[in-house]
């Protein structure tokens, strides 16, 4: 959808997302005894060795909004769990 829109709204109008992973919010309060076993397991085996904050992903949308050549780009924010 993000290419899409890059691809039908530019040059005017620029178009990016963030795709975010598991991120430190008071969401998961609610189901604590899932999110320590995600919680563990992504520590262990991600790269980055630990989930995201909220300031994680704020930099991630902050990124592309500064740059004025970019459109299109939907980049994670997940500390490499793609990879792992």
């Amino acid at each position: 959808m993000t290419r899409l829109l890059a691809t039908q709204l530019g040059p005017e109008i620029r178009v990016n997302a963030v795709s975010a992973g598991p991120i430190e919010t008071p969401w998961y309060d609610r189901a604590e005894e899932v999110w320590e076993n995600s919680r563990a397991w992504i520590t262990a085996n991600a790269p980055l060795r630990g989930v995201g904050s909220p300031l994680d992903v704020a930099e991630a949308v902050a990124s592309p909004a500064r740059a004025a050549y970019t459109t299109g780009d939907a980049p994670t924010v997940e500390g490499g769990r793609h990879v792992a």
